[in-house]
């Protein structure tokens, strides 16, 4: 299912508003879990978060104050430890911006790694290192960070992001699942965007784990191709491999690093997906 983000990237040529961006920001915020944060007998959490901060950048048009809102899912959602991912937007000088991300959380510290999906910023990635503050107890439903975050152009790539579901919920075993996703990115060709539709079987269907086949299509500023090939997922990471096997990019193989972020923290049905990928 991730192998969708690949769909055009032959067709994309720079993006010049983001072909030279590099910058830091200092963000700090404030968020929250659901059911709560504990030392023992932890399950997993959604939460939320609230941040702004200022881009430090040489970068024409992007530098300034960013407002950020995104929604997560940790795997452990303990008061010591986490592992997750989250998704949502940035309003900047230059537009609002998407964004995913993975993390994980370790004592009073977090590593968030993730990428800039659509608007003015896309594409590009972020990584940074985060203080994580529990701001009540016992049951920890409310927290604050601050989070030094550089961010770099990825020239030469294409970002997807989209959002999909399953046919039953993960930890339901196995079950198919559909995905749809737009993207934009640098590759050759044209400038343009792309959007595709998938479909895909996941043998395993747990939320830490998953593998199996997809298949679907999609528009380019080429035209439109049909891929396939198959996915393997471990906890918030999903790497795929396929062919595009008709259209304009046929013949040509794709491979793809991807963010899985559950919707949900029980019988999960609803997911996020954001990726960046090669096409040879």
């Amino acid at each position: 299912m991730l192998v969708v983000v690949v769909a055009a990237a032959s067709a994309f040529t720079a993006i010049p508003a983001n072909a030279e961006l590099t910058g830091v920001i200092a963000l700090a915020g404030t968020g929250s879990f659901s059911p709560g944060l504990v030392a023992v007998n932890s399950q997993p959490q959604t939460f939320s978060f609230n941040g702004s901060g200022a881009l430090t950048t040489a970068q024409p048009g992007t530098a300034g104050v960013y407002q950020c809102n995104t929604g997560g899912y940790d795997s452990i959602g303990s008061l010591t430890q986490g592992a997750g991912g989250f998704s949502g937007s940035c309003s900047t000088p230059c537009g609002t911006v998407a964004i995913s991300s993975s993390f994980v959380r370790e004592f009073g510290e977090a590593a968030v790694s993730g990428t800039v999906t659509s608007g003015c910023l896309a594409p590009s990635s972020f990584a940074g290192d985060c203080g994580f503050t529990p701001t009540n107890a016992p049951s920890a439903t409310t927290y604050a960070v601050v989070c030094d975050i550089n961010f770099e152009a990825l020239a030469g790539a294409v970002v997807i992001a989209g959002t999909g579901s399953f046919e039953r919920g993960l930890g339901a075993g196995p079950q198919f699942f559909t995905f749809g996703g737009e993207g934009a990115g640098t590759a050759g060709g044209d400038n343009g965007t792309l959007d595709c539709t998938i479909t895909g079987n996941d043998t395993v269907g747990t939320t830490n784990q998953g593998n199996g086949d997809y298949a679907g299509n999609c528009t380019t500023p080429c035209g439109a191709v049909s891929v396939s090939g198959s996915y393997s997922r471990v906890s918030a990471e999903m790497s795929m491999i396929g062919i595009f096997t008709s259209g304009c990019l046929a013949p040509s193989s794709v491979a793809a690093a991807c963010l899985f972020t559950p919707v949900g923290a029980l019988a999960v049905t609803n997911f996020a997906l954001a990726c960046v990928f090669e096409v040879t």
